[in-house]
């Protein structure tokens, strides 16, 4: 009732809007990203032309607010770069169909609004498997992990990164973990993960939940770069850096679901902006129950269920990250969650010491395709004790038990902060 009260406001307040003058703004600022030639979007929403021949369809997903995605709901936290459309922009699609979809003088478009998206001011590494992939066509989804030196001497600092991916008809998402030689898993690492990929004929190997092979059990492994759909590039906070150290690998994890891959191979890259030197180390923490991997994240068939857990992340924060002294407490900047299909919300919060609570994420309507990470406009202190917790609601309308695992017909429920020490 609201959108169509400001419908009628917007068709009697001045001339029918136009799409050069009105939508075509909004359009490059908001969906375009996504919905050009080369990009995640099914349709492409680039030309007057390609939006009249979508145009029902574009109006029924922005008033639904199903486009621009951003399932973040109202918290204690602000965020950076919420691309949603207020309810003036949302009415003005409704009003241009109605009022004969005009596209107006080229000539003079409306003024620009501004993006909210973020671009890298230059790319100092790129990382890519050697040669393209060619997914698995017998499979639904298809987990392939490949191996990458890096490239760098001494010790260099990634402080921002954009994923590119190559074949965007069938890749998912995108994580890049950073073993080091000196980490938490050993020194034998390095031959660890070799070994997973001579293992295997083609390129890469395949994994699941990390970058572990598909046999082995998950260990905690530190990210140094992440995608999803609707991710673009991200740079951390002045002066914040992920460590890597000279002889470290890289383990890029590309997630291929082939509903509808166009059978073309793939040979995604991740490019990163790197220092010498920062004057704070940060790390992608993730934080979970860590009796849940061990099958003790029970979701019974046909049911409902919610997990949380809340406890004192420091330990495991330093466990993971193995330079990091957040013995004075530590700064979140960004938060995300993620579950499998059977999610349906989730939230993280910080809990006080006195007893307060600041909620950092909550998502009511959860998305197995819009896993985002939602950056704060401001950093959120943690204070030595205080505590984390996180929970995760399921609805299992299967005929099977499900429970913790790495595929996506299993569950998880983990709550991934940006951090960085004091």
């Amino acid at each position: 009732m609201r959108l169509f009260l400001l419908s009628l406001l917007v068709a009697c307040s001045g001339p029918a809007p136009t799409y050069q003058a009105d939508l075509r703004p909004i359009l490059e600022a908001r969906c375009t990203g996504c919905h050009r030639d080369g990009g995640i979007g099914p349709v492409r929403l680039e030309s007057y032309d390609q939006l009249v021949a979508v145009a029902e369809r574009v109006v029924d997903n922005v008033e639904s607010r199903t486009m621009p995605p951003w399932k973040a709901t109202p918290t204690d936290v602000a965020y950076q770069g919420d691309p949603s459309l207020s309810d003036a922009q949302i009415a003005l699609f409704r009003t241009w169909i109605d009022g004969g979809m005009r596209e107006g003088d080229p000539t003079d478009p409306g003024p620009p609004i501004d993006p909210v998206s973020v671009s890298l001011p230059r790319v100092d590494t790129t990382l890519a498997s050697s040669v393209p992939y060619r997914p698995a066509a017998d499979l639904p989804d298809d987990y392939r992990c490949f191996i990458v030196d890096w490239p760098g001497t001494g010790m260099e600092f990634v402080t921002g990164f954009e994923v590119q991916p190559d074949n965007k008809s069938v890749v998912h998402h995108v994580a890049a973990f950073l073993v080091r030689p000196d980490g938490l898993v050993g020194p034998g690492a390095l031959d660890t993960f070799r070994g997973f990929d001579e293992a295997e004929a083609g390129p890469g190997y395949t994994c699941f939940g990390g970058p572990s092979g598909a046999e082995q059990t998950q260990v905690p492994i530190q990210q140094i770069a992440q995608w999803v759909p609707g991710s673009g590039a991200v740079l951390f906070p002045t002066d914040v850096g992920i460590a890597v150290p000279e002889g470290s690998l890289v383990v890029l994890q590309v997630h291929y679901n082939l509903a509808s891959w166009d059978g073309e191979p793939d040979q995604t890259s991740v490019q990163l902006i790197t220092e010498d030197r920062v004057a704070r180390l940060g790390a992608f923490a993730p934080f979970l129950d860590p009796l849940w991997p061990l099958g003790n994240m029970p979701i019974p068939a046909g049911q409902q269920s919610t997990h949380s857990k809340q406890g004192d992340p420091i330990p495991f924060f330093e466990l993971l990250n193995g330079e990091l002294d957040l013995s004075a407490g530590f700064e979140i900047h960004a938060a995300m969650l993620h579950m499998h299909n059977l999610g349906r919300s989730g939230s993280i919060a910080v809990e006080r010491a006195d007893g307060s609570s600041l909620e950092l994420l909550r998502v009511e309507d959860w998305d197995f395709n819009w896993q985002l990470s939602y950056r704060f406009e401001q950093p959120v202190g943690f204070e030595p004790g205080d505590a984390l917790s996180l929970s995760c609601s399921f609805d299992n309308d299967r005929a099977e038990d499900a429970n913790w695992g790495e595929g996506s017909d299993q569950e998880m429920c983990v709550g991934n902060l940006f951090i960085s020490q004091r």
